[in-house]
């Protein structure tokens, strides 16, 4: 049965909307474009250079078990094809999957609303989110595992879990949070279906086992990232913007994930008043008014940033809300949820909220629509 919503399906002449398209990828291509190359802002970020080192090692036929090796695997295509151009032919793709992102979140909201006009009012805003348009220009694993996250997400949508398995692992192997997104999904998708995704589950599998066991054979280590004790040592004292990045230096006698983790429940238990502020000063972080990042982000662009928070929020809230019922619609939340509640509980960068933003984003362009159509309802009744 087709949803009851104030928002009806609607479809623009072909003409008009290749028109409209052609004009907000323009729009998009030349932000992106303008920020990475013309801007005079700085493209290197302070875990860059580690992934650069990691696809140095795996182009030497050796492995690096830190950071999760997707992104460096692509520098080290890159580095292969383009040895002496390998930051611009980086920042190259970024644009290409900034775009890729645009595209897939288009397609979702068409898939899920079924109204142009919301597909394309959320394509505009990703491509004009502040937030979006400047971390393209960053050589970090945000926009390289957004794409792949929104395009694993379509094809679930499409309901071919073949593709959406491997991109979910592509997405994964860059940011390993990403996992649990795909176990939310399949966690939900039991409950109504009452059967599990074996498809989506086998391919999704398939890339990660493959990727520990060449860890394994390097490194003896089964595994698909090395640096949680490490992250779980930064979120012991993290606060909001305060991360101690010498903490783990402070304690040598930390040898493993399950003494770190030791370590992390002793503060809990023993200064739970400092350890649960510590908690709202990472949501604040990521989805309030955000810290000056050392002096490198000024009050405008703070204010910008919260600005667009409070939005992504407020959308969120009230289209799953509207439509509490359509599983479709609650799935895109996912993103938020998890990338939300780990980095509460671990350590909090602004950063990191990137990759939910599109899908946040998209909710947005539901509930303006829906008051849109609200207002031109009201219109329509005071003229009768």
């Amino acid at each position: 049965m087709q949803h009851q919503t104030l928002i009806p399906p609607f479809h623009l002449p072909r003409k008009q909307l290749r028109i409209a398209l052609a004009v907000i990828f323009m729009l998009l291509i030349g932000l992106r474009l303008y920020v990475c190359f013309f801007s005079g802002l700085p493209n290197w970020h302070r875990d860059t250079g580690d992934y650069f080192s990691q696809a140095d090692a795996l182009l030497a036929g050796g492995y690096v078990n830190y950071f999760p090796n997707g992104l460096p695997a692509i520098i080290a295509l890159l580095k292969w094809i383009t040895p002496h151009h390998t930051d611009q032919t980086l920042l190259w793709l970024h644009v290409c999957m900034a775009a890729g992102t645009g595209w897939f979140i288009y397609r979702i909201c068409t898939v899920v609303f079924r109204n142009d006009w919301i597909a394309l009012l959320a394509l505009l805003l990703l491509a004009i989110f502040p937030t979006q348009v400047n971390l393209t220009r960053w050589l970090t694993s945000e926009v390289s595992s957004t794409f792949f996250l929104t395009a694993a997400y379509y094809y679930y949508l499409k309901k071919n879990h073949y593709a959406s398995g491997v991109l979910f692992a592509f997405a994964t192997l860059i940011r390993t949070e990403f996992i649990f997104i795909v176990g939310l999904l399949l966690f939900f998708e039991l409950i109504r279906k009452k059967r599990l995704n074996w498809r989506l589950m086998i391919t999704l599998f398939i890339p990660l086992f493959l990727t520990g066991m060449y860890c394994k054979s390097k490194t003896g280590k089964f595994a698909i990232a090395g640096h949680s004790k490490v992250n779980i040592l930064f979120s012991v004292t993290a606060s909001g913007e305060n991360i101690d990045w010498d903490y783990v230096d402070k304690h040598p006698e930390i040898k493993t994930e399950k003494e770190a983790l030791q370590l992390y429940f002793k503060r809990m238990r023993n200064e739970p008043g400092p350890f649960f502020k510590d908690r709202w000063l990472n949501f604040w972080e990521m989805w309030g008014y955000p810290s000056s990042a050392k002096g490198t982000r000024g009050n405008t662009e703070r204010t910008i940033i919260f600005l667009g928070n409070i939005l992504m929020l407020a959308g969120g809230l009230f289209t799953c809300w509207k439509n509490r019922k359509r599983f479709e619609v609650i799935i895109l939340a996912f993103p938020f949820v998890v990338i939300t509640g780990l980095h509460i509980m671990m350590m909090a960068l602004q950063r990191y909220v990137f990759p939910a933003e599109p899908f946040m984003i998209a909710l947005v362009a539901y509930m303006l629509l829906y008051m849109l159509y609200g207002l031109r309802a009201k219109k329509v009744i005071r003229n009768v």
